[in-house]
């Protein structure tokens, strides 16, 4: 009787608080959605405000910014959306949580092997049922890389690998392809061996016995890659053909604004390297179009690092993330990729008029064929997706990739006042230096990659290519090319002067004006699908 009486009143009380747990719900997603609203419209108001300011005539002297209401209101706006996205926690996939297994037991390793004069493992592939071993030798110097390229591979024991000829900037990376017999639809590869040859006794002898073999366990590699790409074939779709790709340390809300730009200017999926504690995914944002991978590896963890080296050492991992991302993109059947750096905005401005040799360069001549049938106009090239279609079909068996200048942007200390009016874009940084997009001058470029021919990258070089083409197109910078926003708050950078002279710049607002309202738009949405 008892405990008829208990459950009863048990009952009686839970149905209020269940009546009030619904309504609560309901008024605090009524309420996000409202504030959701308030700030599109708030952006919206604000894009016209900010392009506004911006428009500063050459013929009008240049006044000092200074902090206004809408300054205020916009940097509310922004604090209010970063808060809307933190609520929409990313989670991990299982090919996640074997990346953090990965970096938890590999990265001693990899330490380790680099005081020894080892090449770094850093990754795995599966193409087309063949293992690629990837290891990175840039901090090695040239006789001891040597060693290691000359030497003899086995996969499961097994003899008979091939190494991936790269150019002289890619001699640092060391690809591996497994023999055919080690197919990965029946085994999984639990080792790597490397016997290197004797080293001349002319040359300064290496850690490593010339002839004692060095076995890697892989097995661990081998889960990783099996279960990205179990996850990726769930979500994305065959028509994945181009991506970007950078490895980042610090700033993830940059790197998301960064994303969601290459993402509206026609990208299909970006990449994003972590190098640095993962931390419980804290400020990683959601969106279908972006993978964000864990890759804390690090070579410089201690402070007795005196190794004799041949590379910065900060680079290692960089490079490692750009051809882990070059050869995923080769696994997932894509054309294009661009390995870059979350300050590097690829910018695309098609021709306004016919393309010929008197109007523009954007892509190279067609032969007389290809002119006489018609087959460019600007129509055919007005989006980056176009652009880069058109020119793999015409003229993309001619060139291994597309060179893009890099053009520094930056404040302006003469007109404006950063240090009291945050400007939270990139692409807000409006100012360069004076006459360099029309000039012939290059200078610290980065590269669209074609997947299908590059075999290897280093940074701002390629590294190699299946058929030995080492030819890259370069177009006009005024049509194609990389804004670089590098520590752009204390001005223009120069690689020789550090920061240009103000007197040398000019405003150059027009990425902000086309795409400032887009991207705000897209940063303040709701995260889409948990990935």
């Amino acid at each position: 009787m008892l405990y008829f009486f208990k459950k009863k009143y048990a009952v009686m009380f839970m149905i209020p608080c269940c009546i009030f747990y619904f309504i609560s719900s309901r008024s605090i997603m009524m309420a996000i959605s409202s504030i959701k609203d308030d700030l599109y419209r708030e952006q919206n108001n604000l894009s016209t405000t900010h392009s506004n300011n911006h428009s500063i005539s050459n013929n009008k002297k240049h006044e000092l910014v200074t902090t206004d209401k809408s300054d205020n209101i916009h940097n509310s706006l922004v604090s209010s959306v970063s808060y809307l996205n933190d609520i929409y926690t990313y989670a991990p996939n299982p090919a996640t949580d074997c990346m953090l297994k990965l970096e938890k037991n590999y990265a001693p390793l990899m330490y380790g092997w680099n005081l020894a004069d080892k090449p770094i493992l850093h990754s795995i592939k599966i193409i087309n049922d063949t293992f690629y071993v990837m290891l990175n030798m840039f901090d090695l110097q040239k006789h001891i890389q040597k060693k290691w390229l000359d030497a003899t591979y086995s996969c499961n024991g097994v003899p008979g690998g091939k190494v991936e000829k790269m150019f002289t900037q890619g001699r640092g990376n060391l690809i591996v392809e497994c023999p055919i017999s080690i197919n990965a639809s029946k085994n999984v590869l639990t080792s790597f061996s490397v016997v290197p040859i004797m080293v001349s006794s002319s040359e300064k002898d290496a850690n490593v016995s010339a002839s004692e073999p060095f076995t890697y366990e892989t097995e661990l590699f081998d889960e990783c890659e099996r279960k990205d790409i179990e996850h990726f074939s769930t979500f994305l779709s065959k028509d994945v053909k181009t991506g970007v790709t950078a490895t980042i340390k610090g700033n993830r809300t940059k790197a998301l604004e960064w994303a969601a730009y290459h993402h509206l200017i026609g990208f299909d999926h970006i990449w994003i390297y972590l190098n640095e504690d993962w931390d419980n995914a804290t400020n990683i944002v959601h969106r279908d179009y972006i993978t964000w991978i864990p890759y804390k590896f690090n070579i410089m963890n201690t402070l007795n690092y005196n190794k004799p080296r041949a590379f910065n050492p900060m680079n290692i991992f960089r490079i490692a993330s750009q051809n882990d991302a070059l050869w995923r993109a080769k696994r997932m059947g894509m054309e294009w990729i661009v390995p870059s750096d979350f300050d590097e905005y690829v910018v695309f401005n098609p021709p306004k008029s016919k393309i010929d040799d008197n109007s523009s360069q954007i892509i190279p001549s067609f032969d007389q064929r290809e002119h006489d049938q018609g087959a460019v106009s600007v129509s055919d090239i007005d989006t980056l997706p176009k652009f880069l279609k058109t020119f793999q079909r015409g003229v993309g068996g001619r060139f291994v990739g597309i060179q893009m200048n890099s053009i520094p942007f930056g404040s302006n200390k003469n007109v404006e006042d950063v240090k009291n009016t945050p400007i939270d874009l990139s692409m807000d940084y409006v100012w360069r230096q004076r006459g360099i997009v029309e000039s012939n001058f290059r200078s610290r470029y980065k590269l669209i990659l074609n997947v299908t021919e590059a075999t290897s990258v280093n940074i701002h070089y390629l590294g190699g290519s299946s058929s030995g083409n080492r030819k890259l197109w370069e177009p006009p910078s005024s049509e194609l090319r990389i804004n670089h926003y590098k520590k752009p708050e204390s001005g223009v950078f120069n690689h020789k002067h550090g920061v240009l002279d103000p007197t040398k710049l000019e405003l150059d607002s027009s990425l902000s004006e086309k795409y400032r309202t887009k991207l705000l738009h897209e940063l303040h949405s709701s995260a889409t699908k948990k990935i």
